[in-house]
């Protein structure tokens, strides 16, 4: 299971949420909605991908790069493995940690972002339970992306049983799932459940994919608001301590 976030930094996390609330508590709050989010995944089974400072990945202008070890900041924050997310752009970057995770012997991979709000154990299930017959599950979330993505490599693989070609094979599909994606837009999912469409087409196949519960990201504070305003009882002292931290002085 890997979570994709970055260094616990004021400045440079949350950045249009911090625009309204400032950087101190925008801090705050990604690390309360990290901190949840990686609270749903057993600890055995999580890894956090982390932004390396002095990418395109991650603007580290504020910040002295080579004076931060990105990832054992975020191994010493979350109490995980961690390691650094690499390539150009989320696709490239989510594409290079499937492989990664398909590398150490895992055939299942389950991705979440880390500014979820209300992710449970039982949404994970979910998802692991999909991949049983899925190739390919999605996380919505209210904004049109996607909280969650997972695969099952041996299913968008299909015919290709070479151990070798693996790899290979599912960058391939995943480059393609990914295409003409603009990241952070109101439509990426439905172009991604497009691209779908279009590898199957090209493929002369049938790519089984599947949607778990929606959920919504936070990136302003009207997000965090209408969240706070819809809290599950479950998480009603995250909220409360989420509300706290926006209206404080």
């Amino acid at each position: 299971m890997v979570v994709f976030c970055k260094p616990p930094i004021a400045g440079l996390v949350k950045t249009r949420l911090a625009s309204t609330i400032g950087n101190a508590k925008a801090l705050l709050v990604y690390k309360l909605l990290t901190e949840s989010v990686v609270s749903a995944i057993p600890p055995t089974n999580l890894v956090a991908y982390t932004s390396r400072l002095g990418t395109s990945a991650f603007d580290s202008s504020q910040v002295d790069s080579s004076q931060v070890d990105s990832t054992k900041l975020v191994a010493d924050w979350l109490h995980c493995k961690a390691m650094e997310q690499r390539g150009d752009g989320l696709g490239e970057r989510m594409i290079n940690a499937f492989q990664d995770e398909i590398e150490r012997g895992f055939t299942v991979v389950v991705i979440v972002g880390s500014d979820t709000v209300y992710l449970t154990f039982e949404h994970l299930q979910d998802a692991v339970d999909a991949l049983k017959s899925n190739a390919v599950v999605f996380g919505p979330s209210t904004d049109g992306g996607f909280y969650l993505i997972g695969i099952n490599a041996d299913l968008l693989v299909g015919g290709h049983s070479d151990e070798r070609d693996k790899k290979s094979v599912v960058r391939e599909k995943l480059l393609v799932l990914f295409e003409g994606v603009e990241w952070s837009t109101e439509n990426v999912l439905d172009v991604v459940l497009e691209n779908v469409e279009e590898l199957e087409n090209g493929a002369h196949e049938n790519i089984e994919r599947g949607c778990i519960g929606t959920l919504s990201d936070i990136d302003t504070v009207q997000d965090l608001t209408e969240a706070i305003q819809k809290t599950p009882d479950q998480f009603s002292e995250l909220a409360l301590r989420l509300k706290l931290i926006v209206e404080s002085k």
